[in-house]
């Protein structure tokens, strides 16, 4: 009797072993999904808007204007030209976007949060540097490339490097 139990409690040692390793093996891919899932949504959503940026002409401003924490440019949609804004607020840890048509107030709305770095880097085709800010005058043209960096509460999320149209990339005489 002695002796089936010292082998059940040793099977149950093995067992609870195992089941808390398969636990932890469980939060870890979790926590590995769940980067990714933001990686991608914060991806998908300013390549989106970008991929639409326009620079053409008779723009009441800036066709696109960015330092390291906001990014300012208009887009091209169905219903007009629209100007579309990121800001990063560090003592929030939260990214808000707002977006609106010229002469409006363009509500702003919270789009992520638990972001503790977001910092954009504009690429100069000329210069074959990167920019901490872009500040073109009115009618010039946009960045070759725009870079974002993203780190959050509980991992840093890397870089994401987003092309903007070439041709109108190269419309200030970059190539």
């Amino acid at each position: 009797m002695v002796a089936s139990l010292a082998i059940t409690a040793v099977l149950l040692a093995v067992l609870s072993q195992f089941l808390f390793s398969a636990a932890g093996l469980w939060g870890k891919n979790d926590r590995a999904y769940r980067g990714q899932h933001q990686f991608k949504l914060i991806y998908q959503t300013v390549y989106s808007d970008l991929s639409a940026a326009y620079v053409g002409g008779y723009l009441p401003a800036a066709a696109l204007a960015g330092e390291p924490t906001g990014l300012r440019f208009w887009k091209e949609t169905p219903s007009g030209l629209e100007q579309v804004s990121y800001r990063f607020d560090p003592s929030q840890a939260k990214v808000f976007r707002s977006s609106g048509f010229w002469g409006g107030s363009a509500p702003e709305t919270e789009l992520f949060r638990e972001i503790v770095a977001w910092q954009w880097e504009y690429y100069q085709p000329s210069t074959r540097n990167w920019l901490p800010e872009w500040r073109p005058g009115i009618g010039s043209g946009l960045p070759a490339l725009i870079r974002l960096s993203v780190r959050t509460k509980t991992r840093n999320l890397g870089n994401m490097i987003i092309p903007l149209q070439a041709s109108e990339a190269t419309q200030d005489g970059d190539s």
